[in-house]
């Protein structure tokens, strides 16, 4: 099981003998950029206009929304429905069919909304979409998972816990309910004797992988993998 909420990180070394640290997030930039000279009143001018268009001009929705951020999407959803007295969400399930529908819909979500939504996803109906709970809930931070709970719970009323508990079962759950409690160590640093002596426990106790003591431990520990 714990092989699959294992983290992979790309690492660089520094001096010290025995720590390693993480390369953080300011090493990576997205590749959706702030749209320059962005004015949400003219792009959602344009998505009326293409939306109303007999036959929908499908390529100036598609470019404006993957061309804009996410805050500047989210501003384009206000200044429409301001302008025309209905979410663009909605004006979008009228327009487009099969997958552009889903993407389109997908884009006007904010990062929690849609890893929200997906968890719904991967819970309802027949059958319980296991790698989808461990890609969302082992990737995104403390304050990430705090904020897809919320929405989970304004979206959906209910708590994710009960979701997770209801749906799992076993170490799968106790591991995604950890990952849940939103308080894993997010200090950068690796310490190397530490992953050693917790390697020689692990490999001499095999009875503790059943403790959930291991589930809370290495759910919120993890920058050593």
């Amino acid at each position: 099981l714990f092989c699959h909420i294992i983290l992979i990180c790309p690492v660089s070394l520094h001096r010290g003998p025995h720590s390693h640290s993480l390369m953080t997030h300011s090493n990576y930039y997205g590749t959706v950029t702030p749209y320059p000279n962005f004015c949400a009143r003219s792009d959602a001018a344009a998505l009326e206009k293409a939306i109303e268009t007999k036959g929908v001009d499908e390529d100036v929705i598609i470019s404006i929304l993957v061309d804009r951020s996410n805050e500047q999407r989210q501003k384009i959803k206000a200044a429409y429905e301001e302008s025309t007295g209905k979410p663009l969400a909605d004006a979008l399930k009228s327009a487009l069919r099969s997958h552009l529908e889903d993407v389109a819909l997908a884009l006007l979500m904010t990062p929690a909304q849609f890893d929200a939504h997906e968890l719904r996803k991967a819970t309802k109906g027949f059958g319980t979409k296991e790698a989808v709970l461990v890609e969302i809930l082992a990737s995104r931070s403390n304050q990430e998972i705090r904020d897809i709970k919320r929405v989970f719970k304004e979206e959906y009323e209910e708590e994710l816990e009960d979701v997770i508990k209801s749906d799992t079962s076993g170490d799968f759950t106790s591991a995604l309910l950890a990952m849940l409690k939103a308080d894993k160590d997010e200090d950068n640093t690796i310490d190397l004797e530490r992953a050693k002596k917790d390697a020689v426990v692990m490999h001499f106790s095999p009875y503790y992988y059943h403790n959930s003591a291991f589930y809370n431990y290495y759910c919120c520990h993890f920058t050593y993998f």
